[in-house]
């Protein structure tokens, strides 16, 4: 199951502003890493945007840290319903705790360099403008050259690594308690139905890398109690469509909101 590709749909709000955050900071180190400038970039708005709850998202922050506290009393429950495991489960929710209490510090240079470094505000207000690649700021002709300034990036990433850290940590224990249900999407289309005394926070999809290739891509549809789950085909060139045939595929629900 470990080469599965992950599709995450969030079920709550919180759980929806955890994986806005999550992603921003994976594609931010992403970026950093292929030397990708408009990556890094577009990931630092996206970021901002979070964590300052702009553009109607939630506080991203507040968030995170709600998720780190609702998961350590999942795993204590864990712990009491499964003693067999109960060792290894508290040292995770040890882990988690430790992260809570970490997750704070850098993160006040961190905001402070998304909301004042002026190459990322050239950028995010070329975004506001629809200036996708920031034609006005001249952004590309210099960008390459500035972003090339190891000092401008290393700054913010050093005051985020508490916080990356903490939602790397949190994201892999949101899989580490709940195994996989096979199933088969008749005609490309199925139904979810969630049980009514428990509140599920996540929705993860999984498929093969063969199948992702050749552009298997899942959506969802519906309520709390029942999810609508259709794939579509997207292949180079081509309109998106309902997938044909039957799709087998893994889910994975979390219980945790």
């Amino acid at each position: 199951m470990s080469q599965l590709i992950r599709f995450s749909f969030p079920l709550s709000p919180r759980m929806q502003g955890f994986l806005q955050v999550r992603d921003a900071l994976s594609c931010l180190a992403q970026g950093n890493a292929d030397g990708q400038p408009y990556v890094w970039l577009q990931a630092c708005a996206d970021l901002r945007i979070s964590l300052f709850g702009e553009q109607g998202r939630r506080p991203g922050l507040a968030d995170v840290t709600g998720l780190l506290s609702i998961m350590q009393e999942h795993l204590d429950t864990l712990a009491k319903e499964h003693p067999r495991y109960c060792e290894q489960i508290m040292r995770s929710c040890a882990t988690l705790e430790r992260h809570e209490k970490n997750l704070r510090g850098g993160l006040e240079d961190a905001m402070t360099i998304l909301s004042s470094d002026a190459l990322i505000y050239a950028w995010l207000n070329g975004l506001k403008k629809h200036d996708w690649l920031g034609h006005q700021s001249h952004l590309p002709h210099a960008l390459h050259t500035m972003w090339n300034n190891q000092e401008r990036r290393q700054g913010l990433h050093d005051a985020l690594r508490n916080l990356s850290e903490a939602v790397i940590g949190l994201h892999g224990m949101l899989h580490d308690y709940v195994g996989w249900e096979h199933h088969v999407a008749v005609d490309g289309a199925d139904h979810i139905r969630l049980e009514r005394d428990k509140e599920y926070g996540l929705l993860i999809i999984g498929l093969t890398p063969e199948q992702v290739e050749a552009g298997l891509v899942p959506d969802i549809s519906g309520n709390r109690l029942a999810i609508r789950l259709r794939f579509q085909s997207w292949l180079p060139g081509k309109a998106s469509v309902q997938a044909e045939g039957d799709v087998p595929y893994q889910a994975m629900l979390v219980p945790v909101a």
